[in-house]
């Protein structure tokens, strides 16, 4: 038995011998391969003998995954990005999916399975972060190829507002914020508030500041403070896509004057863009 050549032609074997050979049945089995039957009158001790060959087919794992978006070691990556890689499969006809591990350990969790996709899109990310990931790529047959383990760092975080000082005075506070950074910040929210002692008015002041520029800054004032006693000052000053910072420091309110104790507040605070 044999077969000839065509233009497709994957493969070419030929049985039996020399006389009659017959081939009467040819099944696909489940893995793939073939179950010829026939008869030969070249083997065997009668005049025809039934022969039943078994060809099975040579199925190679799925190819590693590589060429990984972004590359391995990248660093100021977006906290917003999509992983991509390349796959695919040596044999003709065969289909891939992949396993996705995923995280902030040298050990992440598996965090998707069983996509066809070569793309992953994780939640929004963390800033200046380390995070590691592989894939597993699986062929309908069962085997696999386990990608090596990659890694990037996300980008730091972008200064931009300052809260540069703090003073007290006759019945307010005032405030000074500084916009340090690249962009113009706009629609920022602020609040004064006091805490403790006995305060009669100007508890609480809430303010908005509609534009800063880059590299400027702007002072504040709370309303008019009148009370006694040591309080806590609580400022909170945030802006949309700004991360909100909190400050607190110590004050002594007497009448109508607030004396703020400085060496408590003299750190720069800062604010870091989100996006």
């Amino acid at each position: 038995m044999g077969s000839s050549v065509v233009p497709w032609e994957e493969w070419n074997k030929t049985f039996g011998g020399l006389l009659l050979e017959g081939e009467y049945c040819v099944q696909q089995t489940s893995d793939d391969g073939f179950v010829i039957g026939g008869c030969s009158s070249s083997y065997g001790s009668g005049e025809y003998d039934v022969w039943l060959i078994k060809l099975t087919t040579s199925n190679y794992p799925p190819s590693t995954p590589s060429n990984p978006i972004p590359v391995n070691h990248a660093t100021n990556v977006p906290v917003n990005v999509e992983l991509q890689w390349s796959g695919g499969d040596p044999d003709k006809g065969d289909t891939v999916t992949y396993d996705v591990y995923f995280g902030d350990t040298t050990s992440p969790h598996k965090v998707a399975d069983n996509q066809s996709e070569t793309t992953y899109t994780p939640d929004e990310l963390d800033y200046n972060t380390t995070y590691y990931w592989r894939i597993v790529a699986w062929g309908n047959h069962g085997a696999k190829k386990s990608g090596e383990m990659w890694c990037f760092t996300t980008k730091e975080v972008e200064q931009i507002l300052e809260i540069k000082n703090i003073s007290g005075g006759w019945g307010m506070v005032h405030v000074v914020i500084k916009n340090s950074g690249t962009k113009e910040v706009l629609n920022i929210s602020r609040s004064i508030r006091f805490a403790g002692g006995l305060c009669l008015t100007g508890k609480e002041t809430v303010g908005w500041i509609s534009s800063l520029p880059p590299n400027s800054e702007i002072k504040v004032s709370s309303d008019m403070i009148i009370g006694f006693g040591l309080a806590e000052i609580q400022l909170n000053v945030n802006a949309p896509g700004l991360l909100r910072v909190s400050k607190t420091a110590k004050a002594l309110v007497i009448l109508f004057y607030v004396s703020v104790f400085y060496k408590t507040f003299f750190v720069k605070q800062r604010l870091f863009l989100l996006g």
